[in-house]
Protein backbone atom coordinates (compact mmCIF):
# COMPACT_ATOMS: atom_id res chain seq x y z
CA UNK A 1 0.00 0.00 0.00
CA UNK A 2 1.72 3.53 -0.79
CA UNK A 3 0.42 6.31 1.20
CA UNK A 4 1.09 9.96 0.86
CA UNK A 5 0.91 11.72 4.03
CA UNK A 6 -1.66 14.65 4.32
CA UNK A 7 0.48 17.53 4.64
CA UNK A 8 2.78 16.44 1.58
CA UNK A 9 -0.61 15.00 -0.48
CA UNK A 10 -1.05 18.00 -2.11
CA UNK A 11 2.62 17.76 -4.26
CA UNK A 12 3.13 15.80 -7.31
CA UNK A 13 7.23 15.93 -6.41
CA UNK A 14 7.13 14.65 -2.87
CA UNK A 15 10.52 14.46 -0.90
CA UNK A 16 9.05 10.35 -0.61
CA UNK A 17 5.90 7.81 -0.29
CA UNK A 18 5.28 5.50 2.42
CA UNK A 19 5.24 1.82 1.41
CA UNK A 20 3.14 0.56 4.12
CA UNK A 21 5.46 1.34 7.15
CA UNK A 22 8.71 1.58 4.74
CA UNK A 23 9.43 5.29 4.12
CA UNK A 24 10.45 5.11 0.06
CA UNK A 25 12.57 8.40 -0.88
CA UNK A 26 12.30 9.77 -4.68
CA UNK A 27 14.86 10.31 -6.76
CA UNK A 28 15.43 13.77 -7.18
CA UNK A 29 13.06 15.33 -5.54
CA UNK A 30 13.97 17.54 -2.73
CA UNK A 31 11.67 20.27 -2.90
CA UNK A 32 14.10 22.33 -5.06
CA UNK A 33 14.43 19.84 -7.61
CA UNK A 34 11.17 18.02 -9.67
CA UNK A 35 12.32 14.81 -10.70
CA UNK A 36 10.03 11.94 -9.78
CA UNK A 37 6.37 12.39 -10.33
CA UNK A 38 4.42 10.29 -7.42
CA UNK A 39 1.52 8.61 -9.24
CA UNK A 40 4.36 7.55 -11.85
CA UNK A 41 5.99 5.44 -8.53
CA UNK A 42 1.97 4.40 -7.58
CA UNK A 43 1.78 2.92 -11.35
CA UNK A 44 4.57 1.24 -11.15
CA UNK A 45 4.00 -0.45 -8.02
CA UNK A 46 0.00 -1.18 -8.97
CA UNK A 47 1.57 -3.14 -12.14
CA UNK A 48 3.78 -4.93 -10.19
CA UNK A 49 1.54 -5.67 -7.86
CA UNK A 50 -1.05 -7.28 -10.19
CA UNK A 51 1.81 -9.45 -11.66
CA UNK A 52 2.74 -10.72 -8.73
CA UNK A 53 -0.55 -11.49 -7.42
CA UNK A 54 -2.00 -13.06 -10.74
CA UNK A 55 -2.08 -16.69 -9.64
CA UNK A 56 -4.65 -15.91 -6.82
CA UNK A 57 -7.77 -13.77 -5.55
CA UNK A 58 -6.50 -10.11 -5.28
CA UNK A 59 -8.04 -6.78 -4.35
CA UNK A 60 -5.91 -3.41 -5.66
CA UNK A 61 -7.00 0.08 -4.41
CA UNK A 62 -5.19 2.33 -6.33
CA UNK A 63 -5.64 5.45 -5.24
CA UNK A 64 -4.77 7.86 -8.15
CA UNK A 65 -4.65 11.75 -7.45
CA UNK A 66 -4.64 12.92 -10.83
CA UNK A 67 -6.20 15.51 -11.19
CA UNK A 68 -6.94 17.32 -7.86
CA UNK A 69 -5.00 20.16 -5.49
CA UNK A 70 -1.61 20.95 -7.35
CA UNK A 71 -1.79 21.22 -10.76
CA UNK A 72 1.62 20.25 -12.30
CA UNK A 73 2.61 17.73 -14.59
CA UNK A 74 5.89 16.66 -16.33
CA UNK A 75 6.65 18.61 -19.16
CA UNK A 76 6.90 15.36 -20.90
CA UNK A 77 5.01 14.87 -24.78
CA UNK A 78 1.81 14.60 -23.09
CA UNK A 79 2.31 18.49 -22.38
CA UNK A 80 3.88 19.44 -25.01
CA UNK A 81 0.98 17.96 -27.21
CA UNK A 82 -1.48 20.60 -24.93
CA UNK A 83 1.25 23.62 -24.73
CA UNK A 84 -0.71 26.44 -26.22
CA UNK A 85 -3.59 24.58 -27.38
CA UNK A 86 -6.24 26.56 -24.72
CA UNK A 87 -6.54 30.36 -23.60
CA UNK A 88 -5.07 30.48 -20.75
CA UNK A 89 -6.99 32.98 -19.10
CA UNK A 90 -6.81 32.11 -15.35
CA UNK A 91 -3.19 31.79 -15.14
CA UNK A 92 -3.02 30.27 -11.32
CA UNK A 93 -0.06 32.64 -9.71
CA UNK A 94 1.24 34.65 -6.60
CA UNK A 95 -0.09 36.91 -4.86
CA UNK A 96 -2.22 33.94 -4.00
CA UNK A 97 -2.53 32.60 -0.19
CA UNK A 98 -2.59 29.26 -1.59
CA UNK A 99 0.39 29.15 -3.80
CA UNK A 100 4.08 28.18 -2.00
CA UNK A 101 6.33 27.34 -5.30
CA UNK A 102 9.03 24.50 -4.90
CA UNK A 103 12.17 25.80 -3.54
CA UNK A 104 14.34 25.60 -0.05
CA UNK A 105 11.18 28.27 1.63
CA UNK A 106 8.32 26.05 0.23
CA UNK A 107 5.26 25.50 2.21
CA UNK A 108 4.04 21.51 1.61
CA UNK A 109 0.59 21.55 2.22
CA UNK A 110 -0.14 24.53 -0.76
CA UNK A 111 0.28 24.33 -4.07
CA UNK A 112 2.49 25.46 -6.79
CA UNK A 113 2.13 27.98 -9.29
CA UNK A 114 0.99 27.40 -12.60
CA UNK A 115 0.77 29.91 -15.72
CA UNK A 116 -1.29 27.34 -17.98
CA UNK A 117 -3.38 25.12 -15.56
CA UNK A 118 -6.05 24.40 -18.80
CA UNK A 119 -3.14 22.71 -20.61
CA UNK A 120 -1.76 21.14 -17.67
CA UNK A 121 -4.90 19.68 -16.24
CA UNK A 122 -5.42 18.40 -19.98
CA UNK A 123 -1.80 16.59 -19.34
CA UNK A 124 -2.77 15.03 -16.19
CA UNK A 125 -6.05 13.90 -17.15
CA UNK A 126 -4.17 12.17 -20.08
CA UNK A 127 -1.48 10.82 -17.46
CA UNK A 128 -4.59 8.73 -15.95
CA UNK A 129 -5.79 7.86 -18.97
CA UNK A 130 -2.73 6.07 -20.39
CA UNK A 131 -2.48 4.67 -16.33
CA UNK A 132 -5.93 2.94 -16.82
CA UNK A 133 -4.77 1.73 -20.51
CA UNK A 134 -1.37 0.05 -18.88
CA UNK A 135 -3.52 -1.57 -15.80
CA UNK A 136 -6.02 -2.85 -18.72
CA UNK A 137 -3.66 -4.00 -20.44
CA UNK A 138 -1.65 -6.22 -18.31
CA UNK A 139 -4.87 -7.66 -17.21
CA UNK A 140 -4.91 -8.78 -20.69
CA UNK A 141 -0.96 -9.69 -20.51
CA UNK A 142 -1.50 -12.23 -17.64
CA UNK A 143 -4.48 -13.72 -19.05
CA UNK A 144 -6.39 -12.90 -15.88
CA UNK A 145 -8.99 -10.14 -17.29
CA UNK A 146 -11.52 -12.31 -18.06
CA UNK A 147 -12.07 -13.02 -13.79
CA UNK A 148 -11.28 -9.36 -12.62
CA UNK A 149 -13.61 -6.63 -11.96
CA UNK A 150 -12.60 -3.76 -12.29
CA UNK A 151 -14.13 -0.47 -11.29
CA UNK A 152 -12.75 3.48 -12.07
CA UNK A 153 -15.08 6.13 -10.26
CA UNK A 154 -13.94 9.17 -8.62
CA UNK A 155 -14.90 10.65 -4.54
CA UNK A 156 -16.53 13.88 -5.53
CA UNK A 157 -17.69 16.50 -8.17
CA UNK A 158 -14.65 18.88 -9.45
CA UNK A 159 -12.58 20.13 -7.99
CA UNK A 160 -11.34 24.16 -7.83
CA UNK A 161 -7.95 23.89 -5.97
CA UNK A 162 -4.83 24.47 -7.70
CA UNK A 163 -5.84 26.51 -10.45
CA UNK A 164 -8.60 23.84 -11.72
CA UNK A 165 -11.15 25.33 -13.89
CA UNK A 166 -13.90 22.80 -13.81
CA UNK A 167 -16.27 25.70 -15.71
CA UNK A 168 -13.69 25.77 -18.98
CA UNK A 169 -13.81 22.42 -18.74
CA UNK A 170 -17.68 21.80 -18.08
CA UNK A 171 -16.41 18.94 -15.96
CA UNK A 172 -19.94 19.01 -14.10
CA UNK A 173 -21.79 18.23 -17.44
CA UNK A 174 -23.93 21.35 -16.37
CA UNK A 175 -24.86 20.11 -13.27
CA UNK A 176 -25.03 22.99 -10.52
CA UNK A 177 -22.23 22.71 -7.91
CA UNK A 178 -18.42 21.24 -7.51
CA UNK A 179 -16.46 19.15 -4.99
CA UNK A 180 -17.57 20.18 -1.45
CA UNK A 181 -21.06 21.26 -2.54
CA UNK A 182 -24.49 18.52 -2.09
CA UNK A 183 -25.51 20.00 -5.29
CA UNK A 184 -25.65 17.12 -8.02
CA UNK A 185 -22.37 18.88 -9.93
CA UNK A 186 -20.50 17.86 -6.17
CA UNK A 187 -21.87 14.03 -5.26
CA UNK A 188 -22.06 12.93 -8.74
CA UNK A 189 -19.55 11.11 -10.53
CA UNK A 190 -18.56 9.07 -12.80
CA UNK A 191 -18.78 5.19 -12.03
CA UNK A 192 -17.75 2.63 -15.23
CA UNK A 193 -17.70 -1.15 -14.18
CA UNK A 194 -15.84 -3.62 -16.80
CA UNK A 195 -16.21 -7.45 -15.45
CA UNK A 196 -15.78 -9.88 -19.07
CA UNK A 197 -18.46 -12.25 -19.54
CA UNK A 198 -20.54 -10.70 -16.57
CA UNK A 199 -21.57 -7.42 -16.83
CA UNK A 200 -22.97 -6.98 -20.65
CA UNK A 201 -20.99 -4.53 -22.83
CA UNK A 202 -22.10 -1.03 -23.51
CA UNK A 203 -24.88 -1.54 -21.14
CA UNK A 204 -26.08 1.30 -18.47
CA UNK A 205 -27.96 1.69 -15.45
CA UNK A 206 -29.67 4.01 -13.44
CA UNK A 207 -29.96 2.53 -10.15
CA UNK A 208 -28.79 5.33 -7.77
CA UNK A 209 -25.76 4.08 -5.79
CA UNK A 210 -22.99 5.41 -3.78
CA UNK A 211 -19.75 4.23 -2.27
CA UNK A 212 -21.15 2.66 1.06
CA UNK A 213 -23.04 0.07 -1.78
CA UNK A 214 -19.23 -1.44 -2.52
CA UNK A 215 -18.76 -3.10 0.92
CA UNK A 216 -22.20 -5.25 0.35
CA UNK A 217 -21.49 -5.37 -3.50
CA UNK A 218 -17.81 -6.93 -2.79
CA UNK A 219 -19.02 -9.21 0.05
CA UNK A 220 -21.76 -11.11 -2.30
CA UNK A 221 -19.21 -11.02 -4.99
CA UNK A 222 -16.98 -13.52 -2.85
CA UNK A 223 -19.19 -15.28 -0.76
CA UNK A 224 -18.50 -13.52 2.90
CA UNK A 225 -21.61 -13.70 4.86
CA UNK A 226 -21.25 -11.87 7.98
CA UNK A 227 -20.15 -7.60 7.12
CA UNK A 228 -21.57 -6.23 9.72
CA UNK A 229 -23.74 -3.32 10.00
CA UNK A 230 -23.93 -1.37 7.05
CA UNK A 231 -26.65 1.11 5.02
CA UNK A 232 -24.99 -0.06 1.65
CA UNK A 233 -26.87 -2.89 -1.19
CA UNK A 234 -25.40 -4.92 -3.17
CA UNK A 235 -24.92 -4.10 -6.90
CA UNK A 236 -24.50 -7.30 -8.01
CA UNK A 237 -27.92 -7.61 -9.65
CA UNK A 238 -27.26 -4.85 -11.57
CA UNK A 239 -23.92 -6.05 -12.58
CA UNK A 240 -25.09 -9.46 -13.40
CA UNK A 241 -28.20 -8.15 -16.05
CA UNK A 242 -30.85 -9.20 -13.08
CA UNK A 243 -34.14 -7.40 -12.11
CA UNK A 244 -34.05 -8.04 -8.45
CA UNK A 245 -32.44 -5.34 -7.42
CA UNK A 246 -32.55 -3.98 -4.18
CA UNK A 247 -33.34 -0.17 -3.88
CA UNK A 248 -32.56 2.69 -1.36
CA UNK A 249 -35.21 3.75 0.20
CA UNK A 250 -33.46 7.01 0.48
CA UNK A 251 -29.91 8.78 0.84
CA UNK A 252 -28.47 11.36 3.13
CA UNK A 253 -25.41 13.52 2.92
CA UNK A 254 -24.02 16.11 5.15
CA UNK A 255 -21.11 18.71 5.08
CA UNK A 256 -19.87 20.48 8.51
CA UNK A 257 -17.93 22.95 6.59
CA UNK A 258 -18.78 26.24 4.90
CA UNK A 259 -21.91 26.85 6.87
CA UNK A 260 -23.02 23.12 7.37
CA UNK A 261 -24.96 21.56 4.39
CA UNK A 262 -27.37 18.34 4.15
CA UNK A 263 -29.21 16.81 1.23
CA UNK A 264 -31.45 13.56 1.27
CA UNK A 265 -32.36 11.98 -2.26
CA UNK A 266 -35.78 10.46 -2.30
CA UNK A 267 -36.61 8.68 -5.47
CA UNK A 268 -36.09 11.17 -8.23
CA UNK A 269 -36.93 14.65 -5.52
CA UNK A 270 -33.89 16.21 -3.72
CA UNK A 271 -33.63 18.12 -0.98
CA UNK A 272 -30.95 20.51 -0.04
CA UNK A 273 -30.42 22.73 2.97
CA UNK A 274 -27.10 25.39 3.07
CA UNK A 275 -25.99 27.56 5.97
CA UNK A 276 -27.57 25.56 8.74
CA UNK A 277 -25.44 26.96 11.51
CA UNK A 278 -25.20 30.75 9.92
CA UNK A 279 -29.20 31.07 9.55
CA UNK A 280 -32.02 30.37 12.02
CA UNK A 281 -34.35 29.20 9.64
CA UNK A 282 -31.90 28.05 6.73
CA UNK A 283 -34.03 27.84 3.25
CA UNK A 284 -35.17 24.20 2.11
CA UNK A 285 -34.70 23.70 -1.82
CA UNK A 286 -36.75 20.91 -3.30
CA UNK A 287 -35.49 19.64 -6.80
CA UNK A 288 -37.52 17.23 -9.09
CA UNK A 289 -34.25 15.48 -10.78
CA UNK A 290 -35.98 13.87 -13.57
CA UNK A 291 -37.16 16.98 -14.93
CA UNK A 292 -34.64 19.21 -13.32
CA UNK A 293 -31.35 17.69 -13.18
CA UNK A 294 -29.32 20.71 -12.90
CA UNK A 295 -31.26 21.42 -10.15
CA UNK A 296 -32.37 25.32 -10.97
CA UNK A 297 -36.23 25.22 -10.25
CA UNK A 298 -37.42 25.38 -6.36
CA UNK A 299 -40.47 23.15 -5.93
CA UNK A 300 -40.08 23.31 -1.92
CA UNK A 301 -43.45 25.44 -1.67
CA UNK A 302 -45.57 23.16 -4.32
CA UNK A 303 -44.41 19.97 -1.81
CA UNK A 304 -45.01 20.31 1.61
CA UNK A 305 -45.24 16.76 2.42
CA UNK A 306 -41.99 15.89 0.63
CA UNK A 307 -40.20 18.77 2.20
CA UNK A 308 -41.42 17.57 5.61
CA UNK A 309 -40.32 13.92 4.91
CA UNK A 310 -37.02 14.56 4.12
CA UNK A 311 -36.51 17.21 7.12
CA UNK A 312 -37.50 13.75 9.22
CA UNK A 313 -34.77 11.87 7.49
CA UNK A 314 -32.52 14.43 7.92
CA UNK A 315 -33.01 14.95 12.16
CA UNK A 316 -33.54 10.84 11.70
CA UNK A 317 -29.79 10.49 10.15
CA UNK A 318 -27.47 13.17 11.65
CA UNK A 319 -25.30 12.14 13.71
CA UNK A 320 -23.92 14.54 16.43
CA UNK A 321 -19.61 14.65 16.31
CA UNK A 322 -17.61 16.45 18.56
CA UNK A 323 -15.17 16.69 15.70
CA UNK A 324 -17.57 17.53 12.88
CA UNK A 325 -20.12 19.49 15.02
CA UNK A 326 -23.17 20.84 13.05
CA UNK A 327 -26.34 22.12 14.48
CA UNK A 328 -29.87 21.87 13.44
Amino acid sequence: MWLQLPGKAHRYFPPYLWRNKEQVFLKGNIYTNKVTYATDEIQKATLDFITKNKKKPFFAYVPFVLPYAEIISPEDAIYNAFKGKFKEDKPFVLPNDYLSDYGPNMVEYKYASQLAPHAVYSTMVTHLDNYVGEIMAKLDELGIAGNTLVIFTSNNGPAVEGGADPEFFNAALGMRGVKRDLYEGGIRTPFIAVWPHKIKEGTTSDVVSAFWDMKSTFAEMTNVKEIGNTDGISLMPTFLGQKNQKQHPYMYWEFPQAGGRKAVRLGNWKGVIYNIDKKDKPEFELYDLEKDPSERKNLDSQNPKIVAEMKAIMKKEHVDSALFSMGK
